[in-house]
Parts: C-alpha cells; structure tokens; sequence
C-alpha cells in the first residue's frame, strides 16, 4: 500500500536499496516518513546519502521507531528513541507538529503533513522534509574497523544492526516449517546463509556466529503475517561479525 503512492516513490526505492522493506514485513513500526519533495529539498546531499550504504541506514533508521505511535500519543518537546540509537524531539507550533533531527536547519523542519496511515506492519506520519541526524558523528562515516567492534558491542542491546536483522529474512519466497530441509542452507536477505539443524525433534537455525551451547531453535511454526510467514526462535540468529 505504501509504495502505491505517488509521494513515497524515492522513499520505497531507498528503503529496497538497502533491504530494509524486508526487516519492516515483520514486527510493528512506526516510520515517519519523507514524502518526495522531502528528498529533493536535499539536493547533492541525497546523492551522498543514497551512494553510501551505511550512511543511507543510518539516515533511514533514523525515521524509525519500534512500536506504532500515533500522533495523539505525541508529546511536544518530548524525544523518541529511533532505531539508529539516536533520538528526535517532537515541536509543536499551534496545531502544527514537527519531527525534528539534530542535523535539521531551524527553517527546515520536518512537519508531520499526513499523520496517522497505516501499513501493514505500523503506522506512517508522512513528513515534508527529511530527518537528519548529526551526519559528521554518525558510524557510518568512521573507521570501518571502529564500525564493526560497535556493531560487535550494540549486539545484545536495542536496537540490534540492520546486518543482524536482516540475517532474520529471507527475501522473495514464503517458507513453511515442511520446506526446511535438515543440513541445508538458507540465503538471508544480507547475503549470509543460515544452516537449518535437526536434532531429534527440535529444529534450529544457525548463523555461523551463534554460539553451539546457545543455537536458535524454532520453538513456533507458521505463524502468519501480512506477506510472511514467521518461525519464533529463542536465540537471535548471528552471522559471522568482523
């Protein structure tokens, strides 16, 4: 439904661009979220953002939030923690509410245009101008080797890193628990393979940085989604970090 619209069409094809379509199917979000004109009110800094792969997820995780807020739940001059592990506050003008990030110019506000849509797995506040967060601090502008030790040390907190998430996914096809084949792979959305383990009754999925005295087993099967269909497992897949 959201990239039916006309207005979010540079939006869905960033969010394909780095996977995050296939993260978002699952789970319930809330995403406040460019419309078109936003992103060409960025001018060259787009092109910046949309060739830097970790720089765009940043950016991009920056207008997302776990849990669906709507926008009577908004508070003025309150902050909501977003999925990058940076915050944006709420502004009130009269009636008028705006989402801002650190990096947003006073006269640049993003304002909430079309609050309160939903999706299949949240809501969306559809936003006139893009959230920026603080670009010269953000990870995805450090030392690459800096990069992977944080990501290596965020793993047990939230949010976890889109590398983890999706390492949770599998893109294009719907498996059910009779397509898992005992001692085969699976290529997950980042390109990694999981390796479905069979020990007895008890099925697990494994990365290959999972731990063996902590593997992944599905403890529930086919559960449907709006377009998935979802495995609950008692240990977060791990793919093998830096």
């Amino acid at each position: 439904m959201v990239c039916d619209s006309s207005l979010l069409s540079t939006h869905c094809t960033l969010v394909r661009q780095i996977g995050l379509d296939n993260v978002l199917s699952e789970g319930s979000w809330t995403f406040f979220t460019p419309i078109d004109d936003a992103f060409t009110n960025l001018g060259s800094l787009l092109d910046s953002i949309a060739s830097n792969t970790e720089l765009l997820t940043n950016v991009l995780l920056y207008h997302l939030t776990e849990g669906v807020v709507s926008s009577s739940d908004l508070q003025c001059d309150a902050s909501i923690a977003m999925t990058n592990g940076v915050n944006t506050t709420t502004m009130c003008d009269g009636d008028t509410i705006f989402q801002t990030g650190d990096a947003n110019a006073e006269e640049l506000q993003p304002q909430i245009v079309f609050p309160d849509i939903q999706a299949c797995s949240g809501l969306l506040h559809l936003t006139n101008q893009v959230l920026l967060p603080n670009l010269e601090n953000s990870s995805s502008l450090s030392d690459p080797e800096e990069q992977a030790q944080d990501e290596c040390e965020t793993v047990g907190d939230h949010p976890l890193p889109l590398e983890i998430l999706s390492f949770h996914f599998v893109a294009d096809d719907v498996l059910y628990s009779t397509d898992l084949v005992c001692d085969e792979h699976l290529r997950m959305v980042n390109g990694k393979n999981t390796h479905t383990l069979c020990v007895n009754d008890a099925v697990f999925q494994i990365g290959k940085g999972n731990d063996w005295d902590a593997l992944p087993r599905i403890v529930s099967e086919n559960s449907r989604a709006c377009n998935a269909n979802v495995f609950t497992i008692n240990q977060v897949l791990l793919p093998q970090l830096p």
